[in-house]
């Protein structure tokens, strides 16, 4: 996978400088942090054509830097109940069917914000992990154990049974996420942009709970409405 731009680099760099495998520069164009780094890890620098770059890069804002790096890695149902296992209060958030890389990015940002133990995608109609959504998470993507699966009502079934609150956003309901306890062991369920949750979802949900906002107002962004319900969990268990 590519990422591109000078801070995503930067960050990776500083970050995790083993999954990069080389960056490129675009041709007479230089930045003496990503050197410095690079050269300290040993990492390749190649420095090529406009038409080269604009090519490796899914985004025209590349700022002259791109670097390859590893795939990030997504694990699956199986390795998602070893990782919670003997956990205590484990704080997950689930993101059904976020089709927008964009929205996608933003979510992860304030997945790795609020400290998330784990993060759990529908392995079909999510956006690809990749260049775009990297870039606008701000290199979180690659900090976060996100976990992908292909049958969500049943993974959820199973984390009730293990004693974890399930939570589903919903702007039609009446309790809202500030008349709630969500100290303990809990995982946050947001629905796709312009649908919300399926019918199936909220049905598994323990409880629905909605974002009081200006009446006038239909809806927030899925990506807004995931970070004020995460850092509300966040506040709640720094405060207990």
């Amino acid at each position: 996978m590519y990422i591109s731009g000078i801070h995503s680099v930067l960050e990776q760099l500083k970050k995790q400088p083993n999954s990069i495998k080389k960056v490129f520069f675009l041709e007479n164009k230089k930045n003496q942090q990503i050197e410095v780094l690079a050269q300290k890890n040993s990492i390749v620098i190649e420095y090529i054509s406009v038409k080269k770059i604009n090519t490796l890069s899914m985004t025209s804002a590349h700022q002259g830097v791109v670097a390859l790096i590893k795939n990030i890695i997504t694990r699956g149902e199986k390795e998602l109940f070893s990782f919670i296992e003997n956990k205590k209060n484990i704080f997950i958030a689930t993101l059904e069917n976020i089709q927008d890389p964009r929205n996608l990015g933003a979510c992860f940002r304030s997945c790795y914000g609020a400290d998330v133990d784990c993060v759990i995608l529908t392995k079909n109609n999510t956006a690809p992990l990749n260049d775009l959504v990297y870039k606008t998470s701000v290199g979180a993507m690659s900090h976060l154990n996100i976990f992908q699966v292909s049958n969500l009502a049943r993974v959820l079934k199973q984390l009730k049974n293990k004693g974890i609150w399930l939570i589903g956003l919903d702007g039609y309901a009446v309790e809202n996420i500030y008349q709630n306890t969500m100290t303990a062991s809990i995982n946050i369920v947001v629905g796709s942009e312009g649908n919300g949750l399926k019918k199936q979802t909220k049905e598994i949900c323990d409880e629905l709970l909605s974002i009081p906002i200006n009446p006038k107002l239909e809806s927030l962004n899925v990506s807004v409405a995931t970070a004020i319900t995460l850092f509300e969990v966040r506040r709640q268990r720094l405060v207990k």
